[in-house]
Order: structure tokens, then C-alpha cells, then sequence
């Protein structure tokens, strides 16, 4: 799946998927407003609580973007899902403030429920567009070509799902930036790839999201999708320690597992992430963390984050 996904998308964005979504929220973090971040897929009986994909990458991604700018970082997420969500945001060592609407706490994080209800979700979504500056889904179910809900497994969850693909289309009409993260393409942010899914890569094609972004990653795990982004606006911005360590991940994973999250391929809580265990993901860590370290060392930037940093000289990092 992952391969001719992002094919299609790179085809559609023609530039590194990860950089680009790095650099849209760069720019984002200049202005005032909110970031929002949206995960959970919570399934009665076999997932009530959702999965261990998804909270951890929204709190690594969270406390990032609040070292990286000023602003607050809301994670939206339905109420089944908010004690895992949490968890992984202590084990992460981020601070999660009780969130007050139309109350900007400067680089604060905060998690909150979106409705489930279309109705009420439309509502939501006026309310919250007027200080969004930008939107990020993680793993993020959206809806298929019939409108609906589908797992990868081509299960109808739509009942159960927050309709926050509605804060996406309201931010794009905004202006604001949206950043869609997925493994399979069912995933709010991929709608570039459907049709790519719809050419035998599923054996339903209603299960692939329509909604699209302006900066689309797929990634082995929807995690990985935002350590990436993590890793790039540390290069970006100079600053290393907007990575976290591969003890925290493995910490952060049993957290999750302990607050009721489940690895989607056992459907138990087993330590893993999309059926690899802890020890893959904290190998992945490390790597991106060497990666980046070289990156800043070694390597001059280009763009407008290398060129706003105060110890830059031209287009050479020293």
C-alpha cells in the first residue's frame, strides 16, 4: 500500500512529502492562532479506546510545535479516546492544560472532543475555524466516496468517528494549512491517492478518503508520518531537542497500552504500533535522531527557516 500511495502523491505535490508539510507548519508557527491536531479510532468491542498509532505521534508532534513557536496546540479526539490520548501526552512529558475555548495560552497543549454528530460537528467546526491557523490529522479515519467511514478492514465506523474532516475543509477554505498523515489511505489528508486505491489496491474503493490536504504523508505507521515532520522542523530550526528519545517512545507506548489503547494488528494491548513492537519504534527514534544530528551538523538549509535563524550566515549553518 505504501508505495504506490506515495507515488501517486508525490506525483501530485512533486517535492519531499515530509519537508513539505514541515515547511507549511513552519510558517504556520509565525502566526497567531491555534494548531489543532486530530486522532482516534475508537471501534466498540474489538478497539473501544482506539489504537496505540496516533496518541503518541500527537504528542511528540505537540510538544514540538510549542517548542518550535508561541501559540497553543489543541488535540482534538472523540471521548472514548481522551484517557489514552492523555497518557501519551504525560509519558511524553507534555503538561496538558485543561483547554477553554476562545482562552489562547501561549505554547500550551490541551485535549478536547469534537463531535461525533454531523450537525453538531458542522457547528464545532465555525467555531473553532476562527483562530485555526492550521489542522493536522494523525491516522485520522475520514470519509469515503459514499460519504461513510471505513477501517482498513472495510468496517462502517462512521457512528462512531468525531466528523472533524469537516475542521479540515474549513480550514483549507480559510487559507490555513492542513497536513493529512496515513498508512493506508482511508486517512483524512490522502484524498490524492484515492484513485490510485481505486485501481486494485482495495478491494472496496469506498474506503478510500476523499478528503484531501495541502501537505499529504503516508508513512509505515501514522506515527512515523509525525516523528517525521518532528525531525525535519528540528533541522529547520536548528534545535535537536524537538526530537524525543527512543526511551520515551517505548514509555509513551505503554502508557497507551495501559490506558486501553491496542495495537491495531493484534487488537490487544501488546506493545506494539501496527503489528511492530516497541523495540522497531524505538529504532526508528533513534534513527531519525542521528539522521537530524547530521542534518544540523553537517548539512546548510535552504529556505526561510535557515535564513531567519539568528546564527545564520548566507546560506551556511555554523
Amino acid at each position: 500500500m505504501i508505495d504506490p500511495i506515495y507515488r501517486a502523491l508525490r506525483k501530485e505535490i512533486e517535492e519531499p512529502l515530509v519537508w513539505r508539510a514541515a515547511t507549511l507548519l513552519n510558517r504556520a508557527l509565525r502566526q497567531p492562532g491555534v494548531i489543532y491536531i486530530t486522532i482516534g479510532q475508537p471501534t466498540p468491542k474489538i478497539m473501544p479506546a482506539g489504537l496505540t498509532d496516533g496518541p503518541p505521534g500527537a504528542a511528540v508532534l505537540a510538544r514540538a510545535l510549542t517548542l518550535c513557536g508561541s501559540g497553543p496546540v489543541v488535540i482534538l479526539t472523540e471521548e472514548a479516546t481522551q484517557a489514552v490520548t492523555r497518557a501519551a501526552c504525560q509519558a511524553m512529558g507534555v503538561q496538558v492544560r485543561h483547554y477553554q475555548r476562545n482562552v489562547s495560552l501561549p505554547r500550551s497543549v490541551s485535549v478536547d472532543t469534537f463531535p461525533i454528530d454531523r450537525r453538531a460537528a458542522e457547528s464545532r467546526a465555525r467555531e473553532l475555524v476562527a483562530h485555526a491557523v492550521a489542522v493536522i490529522a494523525i491516522d485520522k479515519i475520514g470519509p469515503g466516496r459514499d460519504g461513510r467511514y471505513y477501517t482498513g478492514h472495510g468496517t462502517d465506523i462512521s457512528n462512531h468517528l468525531c466528523k472533524v474532516d469537516l475542521l479540515f475543509d474549513a480550514v483549507r477554505g480559510k487559507g490555513g494549512v492542513t497536513i493529512g498523515i496515513g498508512d493506508f489511505g482511508n486517512e483524512i489528508g490522502l484524498g490524492a491517492a484515492a484513485a490510485v486505491m481505486a485501481k486494485g489496491l482495495v478491494t472496496d474503493d469506498r474506503m478510500a478518503c476523499t478528503v484531501t490536504s495541502d501537505g499529504p504523508i503516508v508513512a509505515g505507521c501514522g506515527n512515523w508520518g509525525a516523528y517525521g515532520i518532528v525531525a525535519a522542523l528540528a533541522a529547520m530550526n536548528l534545535n535537536h531537542a524537538l526530537l524525543h528519545a527512543a526511551e520515551e517512545e517505548r514509555a509513551t507506548i505503554i502508557a497507551c497500552c495501559r490506558a486501553g489503547a491496542v495495537d491495531g494488528m493484534s487488537t490487544a494491548p501488546t506493545l506494539e504500533v501496527d503489528g511492530a513492537g516497541w523495540a522497531t519504534h524505538a529504532a526508528f527514534v533513534r534513527l531519525l535522531r542521528d539522521l537530524t544530528a547530521l542534518a544540523i551538523s553537517r548539512k546548510p538549509l535552504d529556505g526561510d527557516a535557515a535564513a531567519d535563524h539568528p546564527g545564520h550566515e548566507g546560506s551556511k549553518v555554523r
